[in-house]
């Protein structure tokens, strides 16, 4: 529910933030928030030798995916960028049966396919887009694949929340050198533009990537990436609730094959479930 509202709120702070300024103060604002959480509640942080994965990972997820994504944005549809993205599902999918040895059922993969399906329904996708933009969330959705399987991989010993706080401070440091060195031109600071960086701050930042990071590591990578694809039609219900976008029967259709996909997948139960 939080990432689904904030494809509204991201799409409302392009008009104030210029979009790699505003990646940088959004993970900036969420560490923060992180750290003096870990410091209140004496959260240890993990051993400096989970560090260089730590780091790496958090600056494929948080920094690269979301500037590629929040760039895209600007030229392509919101629905365009959700479908390409959430093809991280795909992605990790493949990854988690050569890297976790995860079995691909064919229920599985049905149920992969209906989800992929109704996302391209759902978001009524524009094939005539900007090629380079394109490839632009698709590689994001190929870094957050790649950032998930090194947390199931490398860093599963480890709690998440310490780990999310790191992932999420790494990825500002370097977001916040980079708008230091490169200027990124001005914003264009009014209500709309601080209540947007405040929600993807607090909640869209810190909190939901605590959640997602405690997903994934209680749940199969694949089930839990097809779970995360009803993102995009929060994302459309909360544009007809608070942007006015029409609910067309496509829309409707689209977000009955999408979680059709979703409950076939979560009902597979795994031996160790």
């Amino acid at each position: 529910m939080i990432w689904g509202f904030n494809w509204v709120v991201m799409t409302t702070a392009n008009r104030y933030f210029p979009p790699i300024l505003f990646v940088a103060l959004r993970f900036t604002f969420g560490a923060i928030c992180l750290l003096i959480f870990c410091r209140i509640r004496k959260i240890p942080f993990p051993e400096t030798r989970y560090l260089p994965w730590i780091a790496l990972s958090g600056l494929l997820l948080m920094a690269v995916g979301n500037i590629l994504v929040q760039i895209s944005t600007q030229y392509l549809g919101a629905g365009m960028v959700a479908v390409l993205d959430y093809t991280m599902a795909v992605w990790m999918t493949i990854l988690a049966v050569i890297f976790l040895r995860e079995k691909i059922t064919l229920r599985k993969a049905a149920g992969i396919a209906l989800s992929v399906a109704g996302l391209f329904i759902l978001m009524q996708v524009d094939i005539h887009g900007k090629l380079w933009a394109i490839g632009l969330t698709i590689l994001a959705a190929v870094t957050w694949a790649i950032a998930n399987l090194i947390v199931k991989t490398k860093l599963s010993d480890c709690a998440m929340i310490p780990v999310t706080a790191w992932q999420m401070t790494f990825a500002a440091a370097v977001l916040d050198i980079y708008v230091g060195i490169f200027p990124q031109g001005t914003v264009n600071w009014c209500l709309p533009a601080v209540n947007a960086l405040l929600y993807n701050g607090i909640f869209a930042s810190a909190l939901a990537f605590v959640l997602w990071s405690i997903i994934l590591d209680r749940m199969e990578a694949g089930k839990a990436s097809v779970a995360v694809m009803a993102v995009p039609a929060i994302g459309v219900l909360s544009g007809v609730i608070f942007l006015h976008e029409p609910m067309t029967p496509g829309i409707a259709i689209g977000m009955a094959i999408l979680f059709a996909g979703i409950l076939t997948v979560l009902s597979i139960k795994t031996a160790a479930e």
